[in-house]
């Protein structure tokens, strides 16, 4: 039996400027798993929907460092993404932004402690962690930027 595909080099994103007409059966692996860890797709209510992937076991992310200084943020320096102020509730918790976990989920960051999530980030940003620092400029720079482990608790 003869086999036509037409559509798939054009999904394919192939152009080759001639009828496109494949007389041979086309085998398409499946894609590789990268790692055999467990994902749960939760969704975050910002701006718009989005989802963020959530990981249950401590995993490898670039950790930075931000304040509430205007030129840092968008908007009110102090207000986070969900309307929670940070600039009252750091006095009480150590707070992170990240758009891989949900509100409220609690990590451990190597080389920082706990935090937890009240900010989301740049959406250019998907898997990193920033961690918040009030008004302390001096702070967030020696942070700098950090390849750590962070775990959910």
């Amino acid at each position: 039996m003869t086999l036509r595909i037409i559509l798939l080099p054009l999904l394919l994103g192939y152009n080759l400027g001639m009828p496109i007409v494949a007389n041979d059966p086309v085998v398409v692996p499946p894609l590789p798993i990268a790692n055999d860890r467990v994902y749960e797709v939760s969704r975050i209510s910002h701006t718009k929907d989005t989802e963020a992937v959530v990981a249950k076991d401590a995993r490898t992310r670039t950790v930075t460092a931000y304040t509430s200084y205007p030129e840092q943020t968008w908007g009110d320096p102090c207000i986070g993404a969900w309307g929670d102020n940070l600039c009252e509730l750091y006095a009480e918790h150590s707070i992170c932004a990240s758009n891989a976990y949900v509100k409220g989920t609690r990590l451990h960051v190597d080389g920082w402690g706990e935090c937890t999530v009240l900010d989301r980030m740049n959406s250019r940003y998907p898997d990193r962690v920033d961690i918040y620092m009030g008004y302390d400029t001096p702070a967030a720079m020696q942070w700098g930027i950090r390849t750590v482990n962070v775990k959910e608790i």
